[in-house]
């Protein structure tokens, strides 16, 4: 018999922002219950689990993206289910977005339990003996090129290269308001327009970054890990040195100076790539 075995890693970003929520609805539930939350208390009671609230919320974007993504990837699988990508990631963009605008709760828990739970019970699937009772060879999905295109080892780069693109046009968005300074452009001014543009893209800009933070963190851990798994590269990323700069990134959520250091890293990591693969 045969277990059919599904090789996508997308499921991880469909996954992580209903836990962030859960984990922070049910911290902020907890502190209210017993009476943490209240004048005078430590700030930690509210503020850790509404920032991990915060950060599920934020992340619809990467859920919907990373469920279409999944969704893909298991209907052009051998498995028993196939998805819609359209609609999955279509759906899990906008009923979460409803959601918040009208019940105050996002709807990210029940689309990815119903979601994963397809997904890994059809994956689960055992097949019988042909007709000649010959046993079924297993089929292993790993180098299925639907995930990946022919010949790249992985595509977990492009969620490295995105943020450190972001990052350097947020430094830009800053240099111009620096400049310009809209708090004191005269109203009616030739530049007013200008400097409201720019401040109105310097804030896009901040929150694609907050944003993008976990994703940077997410690729850069799965794609070393790819890259060292593979037998067709010579480069074996050290698993010690860039996990913990992805953890450094996501520490940068809180200290922010942090951010500096594990984008280096993640150029460095891109350029040492590029060495051994040849891409990015």
């Amino acid at each position: 018999m045969n277990t059919i075995r599904l090789d996508s890693n997308w499921w991880y970003g469909v996954a992580i922002p209903p836990v962030l929520e859960l984990v922070g609805g049910g911290g902020i539930l907890v502190a209210g219950r017993f009476g943490l939350i209240q004048d005078g208390a430590n700030s930690l009671t509210i503020l850790v689990p509404g920032f991990t609230l915060l950060a599920g919320l934020f992340l619809i974007p990467v859920f919907a993206l990373c469920l279409f993504f999944d969704a893909r990837a298991v209907n052009q699988s051998n498995t028993s289910w196939n998805p819609r990508p359209v609609f999955w990631g279509v759906g899990s963009l906008l009923l979460p977005l409803v959601g918040v605008i009208a019940f105050s709760y996002s709807l990210l828990v029940p689309i990815a339990a119903v979601y994963l739970y397809r997904r890994f019970s059809s994956a689960s699937i055992v097949t019988d003996l042909t007709a000649d009772n010959d046993p079924v060879i297993e089929i292993d999905n790993e180098d299925d090129s639907t995930n990946e295109p022919s010949g790249r080892v992985s595509n977990w780069w492009y969620g490295i290269a995105v943020p450190i693109v972001a990052y350097i046009v947020f430094l830009g968005a800053v240099l111009l308001l620096g400049i310009i300074q809209p708090d004191q452009v005269q109203p009616g001014s030739r530049f007013a327009w200008l400097s409201l543009v720019i401040t109105v893209f310097t804030v896009l800009a901040i929150f694609a970054q907050f944003v993008l933070t976990p994703v940077f963190s997410l690729s850069l851990y799965l794609d070393q890990r790819r890259v060292r798994a593979s037998d067709a590269v010579d480069w074996h990323p050290n698993q010690l040195v860039w996990p913990a700069i992805a953890l450094v990134h996501l520490i940068s959520m809180i200290v922010t100076q942090a951010m500096l250091l594990s984008l280096a890293g993640g150029i460095v990591y891109l350029w040492r790539r590029h060495g051994h693969i040849g891409r990015p």
